[in-house]
């Protein structure tokens, strides 16, 4: 018992240090540029590191970003204040990614956090982590600078907590739920369709679960210790939103109600773009919705699996080949055994979050193209990252549980070696100078 606790250990931390040396490697080597916007978040961290102002003013320095002091702000405030804590005088672009590598581990403590509340099968929550940890565009987009990083920590934390209220009914949790819900509203407006999925999701406990006493009972030093951050960063959001949609009727203004559309056509590359684009709509065909979906599919996974940046690595169908094997798998098993794996009720909860939420990427990219007709525009597998942890979880949960411990650790090396192979090296064997620093 005692070896096979520690031989367990042993690939937990092996699948940790897997991760670090990932990360480690693209945080030293990938130039500024080639991850999605990094320039964008390098350059309002940095301007936050000079400024009391909050957020940012809208000046000629950030009119290529589109509006700043309309957009949530908390990543780039937490990465500039950060830079004036650099002591060891490291480059601020190397130090701002190993910050959001610290930021990544803690995701991924979490991420195993919540395998835990699934499942005590020790071979399922090293096979989920092995995945999270060799997820192409997941390892790379952590090794940069991007608020992604910040919002997947919020929303695996909440999705956590989330599983812990409904298991344990400890008004401490709703009220963690609540303060994380505050910080990432504050970070990215697309955390907004979370919240209001999880918020369903409580409101069914408590229409059933919760009563008077639970609501008002005397509050503990740990509940007024989360109290006051909470009241905190409610005047902060308050303020924040109130003030945009006073000013501008809208809860996340677009750009040209915020700067003149006389600067962003000067300045901003993208507003250009999606001008040009809609002058010229009429001369694109509208694609079918089935083949939209699936041309959608695709893409997104091909931008999980590979990377998609101002420089890609998407992979394409004959690479996503043997990950559709797996996922074909893993969805005929689960509907075989759908009554008895949704009995678990953190599954159902993890399934019902997931589900809702990629629709509403999914909605709002078609709503995208409908809108430009161009395939593919901010069409990103990265933008369902909030929620990809749960479906790894519930998908090698309906993969291995059939099964005995032998077939279990077979099917296990098997995937290792698919995303360990496919991941990394696969980059490795695929990148080119342009990647890289000094090239």
């Amino acid at each position: 018992m005692l070896f096979k606790k520690h031989f367990f250990f042993l690939i937990l931390s092996s699948a940790s240090f897997w991760f670090v040396f990932q990360e480690a490697y693209f945080a030293l080597n990938i130039k500024l540029g080639v991850s999605p916007d990094e320039i964008h978040h390098y350059t309002l961290s940095n301007l936050y590191s000079q400024t009391q102002s909050i957020p940012l003013k809208d000046t000629i320095s950030t009119y290529q970003f589109g509006p700043v002091s309309t957009t949530p702000y908390l990543y780039h405030l937490i990465m500039g204040k950060s830079l004036n804590l650099n002591v060891f005088h490291l480059q601020p672009l190397l130090f701002l990614r190993i910050f959001n590598i610290i930021l990544s581990l803690i995701s991924l403590y979490f991420f195993y956090q919540l395998i835990k509340l699934i499942t005590k099968d020790k071979i399922i929550q090293v096979c989920s982590l092995i995945i999270q940890t060799n997820l192409l565009m997941y390892v790379f987009l952590s090794s940069m600078v991007s608020y992604d990083n910040l919002i997947n920590l919020l929303s695996i934390i909440s999705t956590f907590l989330l599983l812990k209220f409904i298991d344990k009914f400890k008004r401490i949790y709703l009220l963690l739920i609540i303060l994380i819900t505050l910080l990432g509203t504050l970070t990215k407006f697309t955390y907004f369709p979370l919240v209001f999925i999880q918020s369903l999701i409580l409101s069914v406990y408590f229409k059933n679960y919760i009563n008077r006493q639970f609501l008002l009972k005397k509050l503990s030093t740990k509940e007024w210790l989360v109290i006051f951050p909470i009241i905190f960063l409610t005047i902060i959001n308050l303020n924040f939103y109130l003030n945009n949609y006073i000013n501008y009727k809208q809860l996340d203004p677009s750009p040209e109600k915020v700067i003149d559309q006389a600067l962003l056509q000067k300045y901003n590359l993208q507003f250009q773009r999606n001008q040009e684009a809609q002058e010229t709509i009429k001369d694109r065909p509208l694609i079918k919705l089935n083949i939209f979906s699936k041309k959608y599919f695709y893409q997104t996974e091909g931008t999980i699996f590979g990377i998609l940046g101002h420089i890609n690595q998407i992979k394409y169908t004959n690479d996503l080949k043997p990950y559709n094997l797996l996922v074909i798998i893993s969805l005929i098993l689960f509907l075989l055994k759908i009554k008895s794996i949704l009995k678990n009720k953190t599954i159902t909860v993890l399934l019902i979050i997931s589900v809702l939420y990629m629709m509403i990427v999914f909605v709002n990219n078609y709503y995208q193209y409908l809108t430009y007709r161009i395939f593919g525009l901010a069409l990103q597998g990265r933008y369902n990252f909030p929620v990809l942890p749960n479906l790894i979880i519930i998908f090698i949960y309906s993969l291995l549980s059939p099964f005995n411990k032998k077939i279990k650790i077979l099917i296990t090396l098997l995937i290792s070696i698919l995303f360990i192979t496919g991941g990394f090296f696969w980059f490795i064997s695929k990148s080119t100078p342009e990647w890289y620093i000094n090239t």
